[in-house]
């Protein structure tokens, strides 16, 4: 099954940072325009804008983001010749195989789960 973000006419993602949302556009190598509400939003927000590089904020920290504001930051966020999504869009794709190369069989996350399971099944758990 495919999923929608992994859609090649999908160009970017407007997200509000929820942990799963964020997930799914990583592990589709889908950089994002995030939107943060509250808790832990903002910062895994900062993650993607700042620490990951792979997004840009909307919302601002005070104040109500216009229409034309919004449409503005859409056009360069879409642009495909722009040196700065050429940038975003690699460090996008490069996070996406990190991320799959964590969940195949021997990865970070495949390891760390049989690890778990196994630690389980040897009577450690009460």
């Amino acid at each position: 099954q495919e999923e929608v973000l992994s859609h090649p006419s999908v160009g970017g993602f407007l997200t509000h940072c929820g942990w799963n949302s964020t997930l799914e556009a990583v592990f589709a190598g889908v950089p994002m325009l995030t939107f943060p509400i509250f808790w832990d939003q903002v910062p895994i927000s900062k993650h993607i804008v700042e620490d990951w590089k792979i997004g840009w904020k909307v919302k601002k920290d005070v104040g109500v983001v216009t229409r034309g504001e919004i449409s503005e930051l859409v056009k360069r966020f879409m642009d495909n010749k722009s040196d700065e999504m050429i940038a975003m869009r690699q460090r996008a794709k490069e996070l996406q195989k990190s991320s799959r190369r964590a969940i195949a069989k021997g990865g970070s996350s495949d390891a760390n789960l049989d690890a778990f399971i196994r630690n389980i099944s040897e009577g450690h758990g009460h």
